[in-house]
């Protein structure tokens, strides 16, 4: 009930303009969101070679993403922006993934990774 009447109060103590102008960046942010996150995946899912493309910015990169979601957790932040941080994660790490392919193969002296 209190967060209802804390809505409540949002609503009626500010400006109509400002909350639609609000609501409407968040919607271009979310949809830039999703193309970004869709673009991504289509690049890697096409890539063959991953020459040029650094593993160790890679890797760097899901950490600090990592400790950016740990610390969203840790405060009291909007689901939206969790699932988002979340997904963009996901994503990262899918990345990584899908750039090293480690093997093991039998060989005559024992199994190696490749």
């Amino acid at each position: 009930s209190t967060e209802i009447d804390g809505v409540r109060q949002l609503l009626i103590d500010t400006d109509p303009r400002l909350l639609a102008v609000t609501v409407c960046v968040s919607c271009l942010h979310t949809i830039f969101n999703f193309l970004a996150f869709s673009n991504d995946v289509k690049f890697y899912r096409q890539i063959k070679d991953f020459s040029g493309i650094s593993l160790r910015s890679m890797v760097l990169n899901c950490f600090f993403r990592t400790i950016i979601l740990l610390y969203l957790f840790d405060n009291d932040t909007s689901w939206v922006v969790k699932l988002s941080s979340s997904v963009g994660l996901a994503i990262e790490y899918w990345k990584i993934a899908k750039s090293v392919m480690v093997r093991l193969v039998n060989t005559s002296s024992g199994w190696t990774l490749r």
